[in-house]
């Protein structure tokens, strides 16, 4: 079923802002969200990580006008869903190779660094091959306290965002629940939709076990975070600082795997919803026809004069009855689930 929502914040595709718009790889999202992306005249497409050059701005991208007019002509209203998080990034990783070692130019301490080469310097290197007016030199105090400043800064960020992802799964939870009491309702009253029903509960209860699984799974994470900002703070050499950044890609690769299963999940809600509104619209039509049926039926019978045929009106009225409700009970599943299998394919 096509979304009316972007796939990056999750926001109705409505208003000059988020308008729709192609990138080179086929796959389309708001203008607000590709203005973001673009850096260096470049933009890499989130869901499938094509690399698009010469984008200097966002006009440069054709308008989805398909897409935009498709979701001007939704009229089933859906819920909205909070923004969708942004992938976290681990900062970049400082070799060691040379951390604690002698230059091997001029065998001096490598007391510098060079943060244009990304190397362990000695003081003559300074002066020789890294001088001040080519290259920014700091001291290896300056870039120990750097990157555990970048790693305190990208494990609070991690932090929030799991905490936020985990009300992110909780609102999801609560919304999959109330549909999934609506289903319930609906069965209980419709047995003619049992099955189809059914099959949706069995969704809804597996999505519910995954999320809760995961509100689990951030809890931990949360956990392992606090534990970290210990060793960070506690950290001494640029080596200690490596492990712990090696201890930290698995936390932040496993917290994005997560936030982009959430589009799924928000996909299979837009289902069910959809999917509910069209069983209530299909039956409601169906059930107002077979009653207009009923009226003129009625109506025609009322014409009819003089008492031998009125006598046979009553027979055909009591006949013409069991036959409109046998009717009815046989024909309700059959007709409405050529409706919903039209539906859904479109």
């Amino acid at each position: 079923m096509e979304s009316s929502a972007c796939k990056i914040c999750f926001l109705q595709l409505e208003g000059p802002d988020r308008r729709p718009r192609f990138l080179g790889c086929g796959h389309s999202f708001c203008t607000n969200c590709i203005i973001k992306m673009i850096y260096n005249n470049k933009v890499k497409c989130p869901l499938c990580f094509k690399i698009q050059e010469n984008v200097k701005n966002v006009e440069d991208l054709p308008i989805a006008y398909a897409l935009e007019e498709l979701v001007g002509a939704m009229s089933v209203s859906k819920p909205k869903v909070p923004p969708k998080p942004k992938a976290m990034s681990v900062p970049k990783q400082v070799s060691n190779k040379d951390d604690n070692s002698l230059c091997k130019e001029h065998k001096f301490n490598n007391i510098f660094y060079c943060d244009n080469h990304h190397v362990f310097i000695c003081h003559v290197c300074t002066i020789v091959e890294h001088p001040n007016t080519k290259c920014k030199v700091i001291t290896k105090q300056e870039i120990i306290d750097q990157k555990k400043t970048a790693y305190s800064n990208t494990l609070e960020n991690l932090f929030k965002s799991s905490a936020d992802s985990s009300s992110r799964y909780k609102l999801f939870k609560k919304e999959i629940v109330a549909c999934k009491e609506q289903h319930k309702e609906l069965s209980s009253k419709l047995w003619e939709l049992a099955q189809m029903h059914s099959d949706q509960a069995i969704k809804l209860d597996q999505s519910c076990k995954y999320i809760q699984d995961a509100i689990e799974v951030f809890k931990i994470t949360q956990t392992q975070i606090e534990t970290m900002k210990v060793d960070i703070s506690s950290s001494k050499s640029l080596t200690d600082l490596v492990k712990v950044k090696n201890n930290l890609n698995p936390l932040v690769s496993e917290h994005n795997n997560f936030w982009k299963e959430t589009w799924a999940w928000h996909q299979m809600y837009m289902e069910v919803h959809a999917a509910r509104e069209d069983i209530v619209t299909g039956l409601k039509e169906f059930i107002g026809k077979e009653k207009e049926e009923l009226k003129k039926s009625t109506n025609r019978a009322c014409n009819l004069e003089g008492g031998a045929q009125k006598t046979v009106l009553s027979k055909n009225k009591t006949g013409q009855k069991d036959s409109k409700s046998a009717d009815f009970e046989i024909h309700i599943p059959h007709i409405f689930h050529m409706q919903y299998f039209k539906k859904s394919r479109k």
